[in-house]
């Protein structure tokens, strides 16, 4: 979408709506596809984080209670490395999920930068939805966030490493 003055406006602007022609409409298209595209990114990845650390802790589950509340070396081991490979998932997840959500960053700052030289090159103002607004405080931000439970899964896993160490040395006998 070119912005140069001496272009015809590809758009009307009637009884104060702008009315878009079918060049600003594929745009908007394109970038929506784009957002679309890595939404669903997140969506995926954030699913198999999520589902192969539900694996992990079935399949240490299953492995722990095999020997009731007896928990040897082997079981600390056991349970050390599946929390290792888990926290190593769901950082590289978490790493991904960040990956995707700068590129969506990215994407709606060039759009509204087209829309906004659009408005300016035809002396429009910018509609409210483009205005920059200032930014959230980090202490304001959401903790909340989708992939933060990927770092309370990682939490989760260092709390049972602990607990099945706890039990081992609780388990070794006194000298």
């Amino acid at each position: 979408m070119s912005t140069s003055p001496d272009r015809k406006p590809a758009a009307d602007l009637k009884d104060g709506i702008i009315l878009a022609s079918s060049d600003e409409i594929e745009v908007y298209r394109i970038f929506a596809e784009q957002i679309k595209k890595e939404d669903d990114l997140i969506n995926h990845r954030m699913n198999w984080g999520v589902a192969v650390n539900g694996g992990f802790v079935a399949i240490v589950g299953a492995f722990l209670s095999k020997n009731g509340p007896n928990v040897g070396v082997l079981d600390f081991v056991f349970c050390f490395l599946f929390a290792c490979a888990a926290a190593f998932i769901s950082i590289s997840t978490i790493l991904a999920i960040q990956a995707a959500n700068d590129q969506m960053h990215v994407i709606k700052g060039t759009y509204k930068k087209i829309w906004i030289d659009y408005f300016k090159a035809r002396g429009l103002p910018p509609p409210a939805w483009i205005v920059e607004r200032a930014e959230t405080p980090a202490e304001l931000k959401r903790w909340w966030w989708p992939q933060h439970i990927l770092i309370y899964i990682v939490v989760s896993w260092v709390l049972l490493v602990l607990a099945v160490a706890a039990r081992v040395l609780a388990s070794l006998p006194a000298s």
